[in-house]
Protein backbone atom coordinates (compact mmCIF):
# COMPACT_ATOMS: atom_id res chain seq x y z
CA UNK A 1 0.00 0.00 0.00
CA UNK A 2 2.86 2.38 0.82
CA UNK A 3 4.32 1.85 -2.64
CA UNK A 4 1.03 2.74 -4.29
CA UNK A 5 0.65 5.91 -2.20
CA UNK A 6 4.29 6.85 -2.88
CA UNK A 7 3.93 6.27 -6.64
CA UNK A 8 0.69 8.25 -6.73
CA UNK A 9 2.21 11.13 -4.75
CA UNK A 10 5.29 11.15 -6.97
CA UNK A 11 3.15 11.22 -10.12
CA UNK A 12 1.15 14.19 -8.83
CA UNK A 13 4.31 16.06 -7.82
CA UNK A 14 5.93 15.52 -11.22
CA UNK A 15 2.76 16.65 -12.96
CA UNK A 16 2.65 19.86 -10.92
CA UNK A 17 6.35 20.56 -11.54
CA UNK A 18 6.03 20.04 -15.30
CA UNK A 19 3.02 22.37 -15.39
CA UNK A 20 4.93 25.08 -13.54
CA UNK A 21 7.95 24.81 -15.85
CA UNK A 22 5.76 24.70 -18.96
CA UNK A 23 4.35 28.10 -18.03
CA UNK A 24 7.86 29.58 -18.21
CA UNK A 25 8.05 28.77 -21.93
CA UNK A 26 6.44 30.77 -24.73
CA UNK A 27 5.99 30.62 -28.49
CA UNK A 28 7.14 33.45 -30.78
CA UNK A 29 5.67 33.40 -34.30
CA UNK A 30 5.52 35.63 -37.33
CA UNK A 31 6.46 35.92 -40.97
CA UNK A 32 9.05 37.48 -43.24
CA UNK A 33 7.85 39.06 -46.48
CA UNK A 34 10.47 38.61 -49.20
CA UNK A 35 10.29 38.26 -52.99
CA UNK A 36 13.52 36.36 -53.58
CA UNK A 37 14.40 32.67 -53.57
CA UNK A 38 17.36 32.70 -51.15
CA UNK A 39 17.44 31.18 -47.69
CA UNK A 40 16.16 33.55 -45.02
CA UNK A 41 17.71 33.23 -41.57
CA UNK A 42 15.39 34.23 -38.72
CA UNK A 43 17.39 34.69 -35.52
CA UNK A 44 15.92 35.14 -32.05
CA UNK A 45 18.67 36.79 -29.99
CA UNK A 46 19.21 37.23 -26.29
CA UNK A 47 21.45 40.05 -25.06
CA UNK A 48 24.34 37.57 -24.98
CA UNK A 49 23.93 36.28 -28.55
CA UNK A 50 23.16 39.74 -29.92
CA UNK A 51 26.60 40.92 -28.80
CA UNK A 52 28.13 38.56 -31.38
CA UNK A 53 25.37 38.50 -34.03
CA UNK A 54 27.71 39.73 -36.79
CA UNK A 55 30.11 36.85 -36.20
CA UNK A 56 27.99 33.85 -35.25
CA UNK A 57 24.42 32.58 -35.28
CA UNK A 58 22.38 31.97 -32.13
CA UNK A 59 22.31 28.39 -30.81
CA UNK A 60 19.99 25.80 -32.38
CA UNK A 61 16.38 26.43 -31.43
CA UNK A 62 16.93 30.19 -31.74
CA UNK A 63 17.61 30.27 -35.48
CA UNK A 64 15.45 29.05 -38.35
CA UNK A 65 16.10 28.88 -42.08
CA UNK A 66 12.95 29.59 -44.08
CA UNK A 67 12.04 30.32 -47.70
CA UNK A 68 9.31 32.54 -49.04
CA UNK A 69 6.29 30.75 -50.50
CA UNK A 70 4.33 31.74 -53.63
CA UNK A 71 2.68 34.60 -51.72
CA UNK A 72 6.16 35.96 -50.79
CA UNK A 73 5.72 35.01 -47.12
CA UNK A 74 8.05 32.90 -45.01
CA UNK A 75 6.43 31.90 -41.70
CA UNK A 76 8.53 31.15 -38.63
CA UNK A 77 7.79 29.81 -35.16
CA UNK A 78 10.08 29.52 -32.15
CA UNK A 79 8.70 27.07 -29.59
CA UNK A 80 9.61 26.65 -25.92
CA UNK A 81 11.21 30.10 -25.64
CA UNK A 82 12.07 30.93 -22.03
CA UNK A 83 10.51 34.15 -20.78
CA UNK A 84 12.85 37.11 -21.12
CA UNK A 85 14.10 39.83 -23.44
CA UNK A 86 14.71 39.09 -27.11
CA UNK A 87 15.39 40.66 -30.47
CA UNK A 88 14.49 39.29 -33.91
CA UNK A 89 17.12 39.67 -36.63
CA UNK A 90 16.49 38.44 -40.17
CA UNK A 91 18.96 38.24 -43.02
CA UNK A 92 18.97 36.82 -46.53
CA UNK A 93 21.92 34.53 -47.18
CA UNK A 94 22.50 35.56 -50.80
CA UNK A 95 25.92 33.95 -51.10
CA UNK A 96 24.75 30.75 -49.32
CA UNK A 97 27.64 30.64 -46.85
CA UNK A 98 25.42 30.18 -43.78
CA UNK A 99 26.46 33.37 -42.01
CA UNK A 100 25.61 37.06 -41.79
CA UNK A 101 28.15 38.97 -43.89
CA UNK A 102 29.30 42.50 -42.96
CA UNK A 103 31.94 44.86 -44.29
CA UNK A 104 34.89 46.10 -42.24
CA UNK A 105 32.74 48.82 -40.64
CA UNK A 106 30.05 46.36 -39.55
CA UNK A 107 27.48 47.30 -42.20
CA UNK A 108 25.44 44.46 -43.68
CA UNK A 109 26.48 43.12 -47.08
CA UNK A 110 23.27 41.10 -47.41
CA UNK A 111 19.65 42.21 -46.92
CA UNK A 112 19.01 42.41 -43.19
CA UNK A 113 16.13 43.50 -40.96
CA UNK A 114 15.35 43.87 -37.28
CA UNK A 115 11.84 43.44 -35.89
CA UNK A 116 11.78 47.09 -34.89
CA UNK A 117 12.91 49.30 -37.80
CA UNK A 118 16.14 51.30 -37.57
CA UNK A 119 16.85 54.75 -38.92
CA UNK A 120 18.95 54.58 -42.10
CA UNK A 121 22.64 54.13 -41.39
CA UNK A 122 22.16 53.44 -37.69
CA UNK A 123 23.75 50.30 -36.25
CA UNK A 124 21.43 47.92 -34.39
CA UNK A 125 21.14 48.69 -30.71
CA UNK A 126 20.01 46.05 -28.19
CA UNK A 127 18.25 48.55 -25.93
CA UNK A 128 16.15 50.03 -28.74
CA UNK A 129 15.41 46.72 -30.47
CA UNK A 130 14.64 44.34 -27.61
CA UNK A 131 11.15 43.28 -26.57
CA UNK A 132 9.79 41.32 -23.65
CA UNK A 133 8.43 37.78 -24.05
CA UNK A 134 6.20 37.00 -21.08
CA UNK A 135 3.56 35.07 -22.98
CA UNK A 136 3.01 33.65 -26.45
CA UNK A 137 3.76 36.32 -29.05
CA UNK A 138 2.39 36.19 -32.58
CA UNK A 139 1.96 38.52 -35.51
CA UNK A 140 5.57 39.64 -35.92
CA UNK A 141 5.97 40.80 -39.53
CA UNK A 142 9.27 41.76 -41.14
CA UNK A 143 9.13 43.28 -44.65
Amino acid sequence: MRRIVFAFTLAIALSIISTIFAQDKCTVTGEVVFSGDSNIYVCLHTSKTFATFKKELPPPGFVQIVKANASRKAPFAFMDVPKGEYLVHVFVDENKNGKFDCDGWGYALEPSLMYKPLAYGVHPNWYEQKFEVNEDLSGIVLK
